[in-house]
């Protein structure tokens, strides 16, 4: 009987491991593809298409990742990024349309680096997502003008200070350390709290979520959000949508938007 206690003791485990590394399978096969394939563009006056046309700087991109596309560990986070029912999202990006108009979204992952990926790219392949959905900020035109170049700035240092890329690793450890669990554990009052005056790379790193913090901190430097809100605050994708981020100069985003613009993985 020894023997079936050991087998039964080492198959949680053993079904982890097996889980991260089909995740991590999956991954490499993406990442390989990417650099083989050429891209192809989006159907002219599909879903996605007007998406990408419509999309403006400062517009949400919101996902829900496929549980089987992440390791345990970031599936763990990504259930705790879903805290707030009304919210089925467990990862935001920021949009920032460049001076060439590409629309391209700003996000970082859960070991807080950053990536930018273009918006018509993410639309078209996202194998790794349940769904994709574009969150519009109701603003003024000549308001939203004005942030573009702040913006700019903004999306180019995070890229330069906190940007990664290459091939991905297995690293389950790495990825059980970056795991965002707080949220599903503790209440709201007691979340780690971000260090004040720390580098945008320290701050990634031990937020509750790199991506509601990034998005808080491009908002803060476009001064649509107090940057003594964001200072000390620890936040999930949630909180942008449903109103507990007290937008100001008259913004607001509209998620009552949300399921005209999402983009189901069978289309």
């Amino acid at each position: 009987m020894a023997w079936r206690r050991f087998a039964a003791a080492g198959l949680v485990p053993g079904s982890l491991v097996g889980w991260e590394l089909f995740a991590y399978g999956k991954q490499r096969q993406k990442f390989d593809d990417a650099k083989k394939a050429r891209p192809k563009p989006l159907v002219e006056g599909s879903t996605a298409w007007l998406i990408e046309r419509d999309a403006r700087t400062l517009d949400l991109v919101c996902v829900r990742h496929k549980a089987l596309a992440r390791g345990p560990a970031a599936a763990l986070a990504d259930a705790a990024a879903r805290v707030d029912e009304a919210y089925p999202y467990d990862g935001v990006g920021v949009v920032v349309v460049e001076r060439d108009g590409v629309s391209r979204v700003l996000r970082a992952d859960l070991d807080g680096t950053v990536t930018a990926t273009p918006l018509a790219s993410l639309l078209r392949d996202h194998a790794a997502f349940a769904e994709v959905a574009l969150v519009p900020l109701v603003w003024n035109d000549d308001d939203r003008e004005a942030v573009a170049t702040p913006a700019r700035r903004f999306f180019a240092e995070a890229v330069l200070r906190c940007g990664g890329g290459g091939a991905p690793r297995f690293a389950p450890w790495a990825a059980l350390r970056d795991a965002r669990v707080a949220p599903l554990l503790l209440p709201r009052a007691s979340w780690p709290r971000l260090p004040r005056a720390a580098p945008l790379d320290a701050r990634l790193r031990d937020a509750v979520s790199p991506a509601a913090t990034l998005a808080l901190e491009a908002l803060s430097a476009c001064d649509v959000v107090r940057s003594d809100y964001v200072d000390g605050c620890a936040s999930v994708p949630a909180d942008l949508l449903t109103g507990r981020v007290p937008l100001r100069r008259g913004a607001r985003y509209a998620p009552e938007r949300r399921v005209d613009v999402v983009v189901g993985n069978a289309a």
